[in-house]
């Protein structure tokens, strides 16, 4: 079960902020000093804390006999905050629906050009899993690819991109390794082919996918790289290559 300091994180509040706003709310109006000890942080640090929950809108502060008073605010403003942090967020996805228009107006180059995008890490292979899953349903997505290494690197790979494939409805076939995992899918699905043990050793991966992409990934755990080229006439011919695989493992 979360605690109160970390279901208050959820909130976007930092480990101090939340240790302070709890120790407000149980204190009442006070003074920074006891609203420090109650926390438990340091005294020099405590007015930037109670400084940037006042502009949070969860304390608010007063002067009383000379004093400078902190008051928490109810409780139930967290449920204000979250409805105004989700209007701000549809406000910048408006923004932005209406500014990718105008950027892509302003892009230029040869259309015909085959394009090239670099990724980096394991965040950069999952911006790429994210293109992968936007392909359309009509087209097939093909891949070849060591399953083994991709588990490796993402234990969750079925939840990152399988489920969620299937959920969308979108169409694939794939060569993989020989190994006990790969030949349980290949037995329960006939969309995945096994490359003969001993002979082939994948250690990267091509994704073949949409009208004109081809991606390649260094399957490397700690580092993993990745590059999209974008270009019809190199994903028709890596169909092409991928068919004809496929049929020599039939």
């Amino acid at each position: 079960m979360l605690t109160k300091e970390q279901l208050l994180n959820k909130f976007g509040l930092s480990n101090k902020e939340a240790q302070v706003y709890i120790a407000a709310v149980s204190l009442g109006p006070d003074v920074a000093v006891k609203i420090a000890t109650k926390a438990k942080i340091n005294r020099g640090t405590i007015y930037d804390v109670l400084k940037s929950l006042v502009n949070k809108g969860l304390m608010s502060s007063y002067h009383q006999d000379g004093k400078v008073i902190f008051a928490p605010e109810d409780p139930d403003t967290l449920a204000q905050i979250t409805a105004n942090e989700e209007e701000k967020l549809l406000q910048k996805e408006q923004e932005a629906l209406e500014l990718i228009p105008q950027l892509k107006s302003l892009h230029k180059g040869n259309s015909n050009q085959p394009k090239v995008r670099f990724y980096e890490g394991k965040e950069g292979i999952l911006a790429m899993v994210e293109d992968f899953l936007a392909t359309k349903p009509e087209t097939e997505n093909l891949g070849i690819s060591s399953l083994e290494k991709i588990y490796q690197i993402f234990p969750d790979y079925d939840e990152i991109y399988r489920q969620r494939r299937k959920n969308k409805g979108i169409k694939t076939r794939g060569i993989t390794n020989d190994s006990k995992k790969t030949r349980g899918l290949a037995n329960n699905n006939d969309t995945v082919r096994i490359l003969p043990q001993d002979e082939v050793e994948l250690a990267s991966d091509i994704t073949i996918y949409g009208e004109e992409k081809v991606s390649f990934i260094a399957l490397e755990e700690h580092q993993p790289l990745g590059v999209v080229i974008e270009g019809d006439s190199l994903n028709q011919t890596m169909r092409q290559f991928f068919q004809l695989a496929w049929e020599g493992l039939n």
